[in-house]
C-alpha cells in the first residue's frame, strides 16, 4: 500500500519535524525500527514511494494518530500552533501566559 502524493508530501514534512525532535536520523529511526537512511531517504524524496506502515510508525514514534500524519494537520516541531513563534521564545511564552 503506497500513499497518495500528498500523503507522501506530508509524511516527508512529519518525518523532518520528528527528526528535530528526537534530534538525529539515528534516534529517531530506532524508535521507529527502520535504518536511518530509510527514513532520510523517504524525507527527501518528498515522500514518492513511502509504504503507509513508514506512516504508521513515524504516527506512533510521534505519539499521534496516523490521520494527522498524513492529514498535514501537524505544525512545525516546537512552534506554537497559534502564532507560530518558537516555544520558549518571548512571543510564545506572552501568549501561553507562562513566566
Amino acid at each position: 500500500l503506497f500513499l497518495t502524493h500528498d500523503e507522501g508530501r506530508h509524511l516527508a514534512v512529519a518525518l523532518q519535524n520528528l527528526r528535530r525532535a528526537y534530534g538525529t536520523w539515528a534516534c529517531l529511526a530506532d524508535a521507529m525500527g527502520v535504518r536511518p537512511g530509510s527514513l532520510a531517504s523517504a524525507a527527501s524524496r518528498g515522500g514518492r514511494c513511502v509504504s503507509a506502515a513508514l506512516a504508521l510508525r513515524a504516527a506512533r514514534a510521534g505519539g499521534m494518530i496516523v490521520e494527522a500524519v498524513l492529514g498535514g494537520t501537524l505544525s512545525a516541531a516546537g512552534r506554537c500552533e497559534a502564532c507560530g513563534s518558537r516555544i520558549g521564545h518571548g512571543a510564545a511564552l506572552v501568549a501561553g501566559g507562562a513566566s
